[in-house]
C-alpha cells in the first residue's frame, strides 16, 4: 500500500465514519421514540453519546490491535494514536469547531443546564490532567473514576432533561418539535448500515493513520491528535455547521461540552481499561496535548459562567491557541525535538 492509496483509504474511512454517524443516531433516536422514551432523554443521551462514537470506536480499535499484534512497540504506538485521538478530539471541538461557532454568532449561558455541564467538564479536564502528570499513565483504578463520572454526566443530563419537560408541562402553549417515526426496516436498516460505516471508517483511519506515520516518519501521537482527531471530530462540526445555518447554536454548545464529557470520561476509561495495563502517556500528550486541553477548556466556560455568554473575542483566542497548539506540533516534529517525538 502506497501513500497515495493510503491518504485515498483515509478519507474514505471519514466519509463512513460522517455518514454511518449520522445513520446510527438516526436510527437510534428512531428506536428510543418506538419504545416510548421522552425527545428530551434521547437528547441528553444517546445523541450526547452518538457524536462521540467515532472517536470511541476509533481510539478502542487501536488499543485492541496494540493488544493483538503482542508487540511491545505496537501497543505503544496504538495506545498513542487512541489517547492523542481522545484528547486531541476534545482540543478540535473546543479550539476549533466551537471557537467558529463563537466568532460568527453570541451563545447566551445563562441557563442552569450550562452551568452544571460547564463545572463539570472543567472538573472532569483537570482530573485527567492530575492522573496524566502524577505517573504519565491513566491506570486501572483511575479509570474506573472516569467511567462512573461518565455515569454521573448522564444522571445530570437525564435530570436536566426531565426538568426541562416539566416546564414544558407547565407551559402547554410552547412549541414541541416533533420527531417523525420511521418504518421498522428503514431503523434496522440504517442502524446496522451505521454502525458498519462507522466501524470501518474506524478501522480505516487507524490503519491508514499508523502507516503514514511509519512512512513519513511522524509520531503516531501527532497523527491521533491532528488528522484523526479533527477527522472523528466531524459529527460535531456538521453539527456546528448546521446550527450555525438554522440559528439554533445553543445546540452546538452543548454538544461539544457533551462530547468533551463523554470523551474525557467514557472514552479514557474505556481504552483504559480494554488496555489491561493501563495508558502509558506518550511525550506529545505529556508535553502539550494535555496542557492546551486544559487551557482551552478554561476559557471556555469560565469567562461563560460569568458574562452568561459568549463573545466573539473569546472565540478568536480559541481558535488562535488551538492553530498554535497544530503549529507547534508540527514545528517540533521537523524538528525532530524530544519533547514530542
Amino acid at each position: 500500500m502506497d501513500i497515495f492509496l493510503s491518504i485515498l483509504l483515509l478519507l474514505v474511512g471519514l466519509f463512513l465514519i460522517v455518514k454511518g454517524g449520522d445513520w446510527f443516531v438516526d436510527s437510534s433516536v428512531q428506536i428510543a421514540k418506538r419504545s416510548g422514551i421522552p425527545e428530551l432523554i434521547i437528547g441528553a443521551t444517546v445523541v450526547s453519546i452518538g457524536t462521540t462514537i467515532p472517536e470511541l470506536l476509533v481510539s478502542s480499535i487501536a488499543v485492541i490491535q496494540g493488544k493483538l499484534a503482542n508487540d511491545v512497540q505496537v501497543l505503544s504506538d496504538m495506545s498513542a494514536i487512541a489517547i492523542n485521538n481522545a484528547v486531541g478530539s476534545m482540543l478540535c471541538n473546543i479550539g476549533l469547531i466551537l471557537s467558529i461557532v463563537m466568532i460568527f454568532s453570541i451563545i447566551e449561558t445563562k441557563s442552569r443546564g450550562f452551568s452544571e455541564k460547564g463545572i463539570y467538564i472543567m472538573i472532569v479536564s483537570a482530573l485527567v490532567a492530575i492522573f496524566a502528570i502524577t505517573e504519565k499513565t491513566i491506570v486501572l483504578w483511575e479509570a474506573i473514576i472516569l467511567l462512573v463520572l461518565f455515569v454521573g454526566f448522564i444522571t445530570i443530563n437525564v435530570i436536566d432533561a426531565k426538568r426541562q419537560q416539566k416546564l414544558e408541562l407547565a407551559n402547554p402553549t410552547a412549541e414541541k418539535k416533533e420527531t417523525e417515526l420511521k418504518p421498522i426496516w428503514w431503523i434496522i436498516v440504517f442502524f446496522i448500515l451505521g454502525a458498519a460505516g462507522i466501524a470501518g471508517g474506524a478501522y480505516l483511519l487507524v490503519n491508514c493513520g499508523q502507516y503514514l506515520a511509519e512512512k513519513m516518519n511522524i509520531p503516531s501521537a501527532i497523527i491521533g491528535a491532528t488528522i484523526i482527531a479533527i477527522g472523528t471530530s466531524l459529527p460535531e462540526l456538521v453539527t456546528a455547521i448546521t446550527s450555525l445555518r438554522k440559528k439554533s447554536i445553543d445546540l452546538s454548545m452543548g454538544n461539544v461540552i457533551g462530547a468533551n464529557i463523554v470523551n474525557a470520561t467514557l472514552l479514557l476509561g474505556l481504552i483504559s481499561t480494554i488496555s489491561g495495563q493501563g495508558l502509558i502517556l506518550d511525550n506529545a500528550t505529556y508535553n502539550l496535548s494535555i496542557w492546551f486541553m486544559l487551557a482551552l477548556t478554561f476559557i471556555t466556560v469560565i469567562p461563560c459562567l460569568i458574562k452568561k455568554k459568549t463573545t466573539k473575542v473569546q472565540g478568536i483566542v480559541l481558535l488562535t491557541i488551538y492553530l498554535a497548539y497544530l503549529i507547534t506540533n508540527i514545528t517540533l516534529v521537523a524538528l525532530g525535538n524530544p519533547i514530542v517525538m
